[in-house]
């Protein structure tokens, strides 16, 4: 098992220890190689959150709500020359799209990282659904009516 890989594993298990209420699955992306890329994390109102994380310090804490008509929340450290001004740079957090750019306040430490922005995930997911909520929803069966459809 590559060091990686090791990482992913270790954040994803995290991720569903803590915050498995938000976090419904997760699983290691790779290259046809077999070369993990990132660790995506499956969001319970089906939106995700995809963690890059490089030996070379490189993150991307990606939370895509495209899907969900909202945009996409994103904790970076790429060097944008662009962001030189920003007081965290090259830290940076793009809220709802690539062009809207804030400082990031995010923490270097992987495991640190991931729990602060699943909190952060928490408190602004639209409606407070939950994993139970939506297995109680695919669990009810329907009870025949009685009724017949008159044929």
């Amino acid at each position: 098992m590559t060091t990686r890989y090791a990482v992913y594993s270790n954040l994803g298990q995290l991720a569903s220890r803590e915050f498995g209420d938000l976090v419904v699955n997760w699983h290691i992306l790779c290259l046809p190689n077999g070369d993990p890329t990132k660790l995506r994390l499956e969001i319970v109102d089906g939106s995700f959150l995809d963690i890059y994380c490089a030996p070379s310090g490189r993150y991307s804490y990606h939370w895509d709500r495209r899907e969900q008509g909202d945009g996409f929340y994103r904790h970076d450290n790429a060097p944008h020359k662009r962001l030189r001004h920003l007081a965290t740079y090259p830290k940076h957090f793009h809220a709802g799209q690539e062009d809207k750019t804030v400082e990031s306040q995010i923490s270097d430490q992987p495991e640190l990282a991931l729990c602060e922005f699943l909190m952060d995930i928490q408190r602004l997911l639209p409606a407070k659904i939950t994993q139970e909520e939506i297995q109680n929803e695919t669990s009810h069966t329907h009870e025949p009516s009685g009724h017949g459809d008159g044929l």
